[in-house]
């Protein structure tokens, strides 16, 4: 910048020196008076047309002379100036945004932003990113400045990468906005339930199927989700075992027991096996296989009995084999890979709850290429943990499904896969890989978490972290306060090359003083960690990958023209919630209670019915009343114990004396 100036200036007092020594040298060559010599002679001669012919010529020449000399004084003299340079990053304007292509309609790509003005960088004063909030704009009725959003075009951007804390606006500013505009299907982790709330109706009005997966919801009906569904329709016994065994190492997660987890994973294994072959295979079923149903014949079943019972019912020799091993097992060890696979994640299905909503499936991963669909998965935060295994199978479902194959021609939509509180997620080192590699087969990704050490205590090591970054071709930082985070985007802005100046002054006895001024360069950070902490919260920071940084307004969907249309679209509409199917209900406890009942009143008629034909079996040996019956010796055996004897005629006075009770009447008998 500062060279192009001082060549258009040195250009300009070129062309009026010139002009002027042009003009005294044609007044001496046509031998007119000097004293009246016309300083504008060069330019009319100019205007009449007198280019080749002398001594005009030779005017022109010392124009042009004139002209080189200022421009290469200027030059040398900007270059000559010029001081050790630590780079040149410096926040992209209006033109650059363009000539990148980040300044898109909604709909085109994902939206990040609202185009502000580049605040000022000067390199002797440090930048100062001010509010974008004016009294006097803001009581307008309308916007006095143009809006333009600043969004990353699907084709170039597969994956987004958001830093912000709680309660910094990234609702409103990123995840509701991308997930009204995003035009395929789309799977969301919404942990709070105000994605549901603020875009589910928008998007069944978009088109979409819509679909709530709610394990823990107990006031609204949920969608079901099987993730062994697919299996079913295996008929390779080999396909399906490795199929199992997928499964099971990606969702069964033990610290310090990996030997006893290899175990547990043939049992479940082998278990799964039988599921199928019964035709039911769900996770529920695996369950009640290794751990059984709670009522009728298992009632009292050890966990020995019960595999060697599911041993002799599956047909498979190689799943049979296992759980006949595993039921041969000493009790100790038996109970030890049982308590593994319980502790790893299949105790999540001990929850009658969570058993029920994974019987079968209402969506089908596989179909959303081609129809477009939204699933929300609902958990809230405090429910993540006590079902990370039912979500990491939900991902490696969807995940899975994706790498499988590319989309064909008949599967023209791609899949937006936004993960709310990412780090609530637990460790998905299964996410990390496919954030690589699903690109190319329709994936999309949008990461959304509070902070990066955030990430290091999912635990995620540097390495994982890093390659997340580094699969996301556009990073997103609002209101970065955590100190790690505001140093990593110090660095990630890089360095411009500022500048100071130093004035020394040697103070004399008598007169003024005499001082010398110093100029230099100096390594400076676009901005620096405390000017990050130190911004305007509707601010935000856009990395797109190989660009300059890029400075921003937040959206706020609800101020915004286009959003907000579509936001209210749904006004008035239905949640697409399920039909409630009333076979399915659970069991309440007034169902529990009359089940107790009729238990006990079954017990008690089967306690009288031995009672009354004990007594019919034996007869009395008089008629007479009890106390008119003469007493009869009862002989025990050495040690006080009753002899065989005695006791058979105990029983026969006992059941006597009930006759006696039947016939008068109980008080009268007695």
């Amino acid at each position: 910048m500062r060279l192009f100036i001082a060549s258009l200036l040195a250009v300009l007092c070129g062309l009026v020196a010139g002009s002027v020594l042009a003009s005294v040298y044609l007044t001496v060559a046509l031998r007119r008076d000097i004293l009246t010599t016309d300083l504008l002679l060069h330019y009319q001669t100019m205007k009449d047309g007198l280019w080749s012919a002398q001594p005009y010529l030779t005017g022109h020449f010392i124009v042009a002379g004139c002209v080189a000399l200022f421009l290469v004084v200027g030059v040398a003299t900007v270059i000559w100036d010029r001081l050790v340079s630590y780079g040149q990053r410096r926040f992209q304007s209006l033109s650059s945004l363009r000539r990148n292509k980040m300044v898109q309609p909604v709909g085109y790509g994902f939206v990040l932003g609202e185009q502000i003005p580049p605040p000022a960088q000067r390199p002797d004063r440090p930048i100062k990113v001010k509010a974008s909030s004016n009294h006097l704009t803001d009581a307008l009725p309308f916007r006095v400045r143009k809006l333009r959003y600043i969004a990353a075009s699907y084709s170039s951007v597969s994956n987004v990468l958001m830093v912000a804390p709680t309660r910094s606006g990234k609702g409103v500013g990123f995840v509701i906005p991308n997930a009204l505009t995003f035009p395929g299907s789309m799977v969301v982790l919404d942990v709070k339930g105000e994605l549901w709330d603020e875009t589910a109706r928008a998007r069944e009005q978009m088109g979409d199927k819509v679909f709530r997966f709610a394990p823990l919801d107990f006031k609204n009906p949920t969608h079901q989700y099987n993730p062994l569904a697919r299996l079913s329709d295996i008929e390779d016994m080999e396909e399906l075992w490795t199929g199992l065994e997928r499964i099971a190492q990606l969702f069964l997660q033990s610290d310090g027991n990996q030997d006893w987890l290899e175990g547990s994973i043939l049992l479940f294994v082998a278990a799964g096996i039988l599921a199928v072959q019964r035709g039911n295979p769900t996770m529920g079923e695996i369950y009640r296989i290794i751990f059984g149903t709670g009522q009728g014949p298992d009632l009292g079943k050890s966990s020995a009995d019960l595999l060697h019972a599911a041993a002799k019912e599956c047909q498979y020799p190689p799943a049979a084999r296992e759980l006949s091993t595993k039921a041969s097992l000493d009790p100790k060890i038996q109970q030890s890979y049982i308590s593994i696979l319980s502790v790893a994640g299949l105790a999540q299905w001990a929850n009658p709850k969570v058993e029920r909503v994974t019987r079968r499936n209402d969506f089908d991963f596989t179909q959303m290429r081609r129809e477009p669909t939204s699933v929300y998965l609902m958990i809230l935060s405090e429910d993540m943990q006590r079902l990370n295994s039912l979500v990491r199978l939900f991902f490696a479902d969807l995940i899975s499904f994706l790498r499988s194959s590319k989309p064909g021609e008949d599967e023209p939509l791609p899949i937006f896969m936004l993960l709310d509180e990412f780090d609530q997620l637990g460790r998905m080192p299964l996410v990390v890989q496919a954030m690589k590699q699903t690109a190319g087969h329709g994936g999309r990704f949008a990461i959304v978490t509070q902070s990066i050490p955030g990430l290091i205590t999912v635990p995620y090591s540097p390495e994982e972290i890093q390659a997340i970054e580094s699969a996301c071709q556009v990073k997103l930082y609002i209101a970065a306060s955590e100190d790690r985070t505001a140093s990593e985007l110090e660095t990630a802005l890089g360095t411009r090359t500022g500048s100071t100046r130093t004035r020394t002054e040697d103070m004399r006895a008598v007169g003024f003083g005499a001082g010398s001024l110093t100029r230099s360069t100096e390594h400076r950070p676009l901005l620096s960690k405390q000017e990050i902490r130190d911004m305007d919260p509707d601010k935000i920071i856009i990395l797109p990958e190989r660009q300059d940084p890029i400075l921003a307004d937040r959206i706020k969907y609800y101020e915004s023209r286009e959003i907000l249309k579509i936001h209210k679209a749904q006004d008035g509409y239905d949640y697409p919630y399920p039909k409630v199917d009333q076979a399915a209900t659970s069991m309440t406890m007034t169902d529990v209670r009359k089940a107790a009942r009729d238990a006990k009143a079954e017990e008690d008629v089967t306690t009288q019915a031995a009672i009354d034909d004990m007594a019919a079996s034996r007869s009395a040996r008089t008629a007479d009343p009890l106390h008119r019956r003469a007493k009869q010796a009862v002989k025990r055996e050495s040690g006080g114990k009753m002899s065989p004897e005695g006791h058979a005629a105990l029983l026969e006075t006992v059941a006597d004396a009930q006759d006696q009770l039947k016939k008068k009447h109980g008080p009268e008998a007695a």
